[in-house]
């Protein structure tokens, strides 16, 4: 099943939750995407956001005593994979040389890091 687009604060949602390796409640997770992303969101804000991503099919939901716990179905690497196509697709008519070329040019990268991109490419 194709994913839905997340909005920013739903991004910001599931990667407190993929960052913490852990399944967490929303009391958690808020105190968790508040420091992080320097936010004040309130225990309702984050609750609205939860149950988008559960009806959207990027969390599982279930209970222990009185307290909901969320997990992630789809996995950090599957997400950034499906928005960097996307983003390749539209903005780079779908060629990843273009991509790469775009991102080299946009970033101030050290020899080290084009070093390392080098051997990526040459290692596919």
């Amino acid at each position: 099943m194709e994913k839905t687009t997340l909005s920013d604060c739903e991004q910001m949602v599931m990667k407190c939750i993929w960052d913490s390796g852990e399944e967490l409640g929303v009391k958690e997770l808020m105190e968790i995407v508040n420091q992080k992303y320097d936010k004040t969101w309130k225990l309702q804000t984050v609750s609205t956001f939860v149950a988008r991503l559960v009806k959207k099919g990027y969390l599982d939901m279930y209970r222990k005593g009185r307290t909901f716990f969320y997990r992630p179905l789809l996995k950090e690497e599957e997400y950034k994979g499906t928005l960097l196509k996307g983003y390749v697709q539209f903005w780079n008519r779908g060629s990843a040389a273009e991509f790469i070329a775009c991102l080299c040019e946009s970033l101030e990268l050290s020899d080290h890091e084009k070093r390392e991109i080098k051997e990526v490419v040459e290692g596919i």
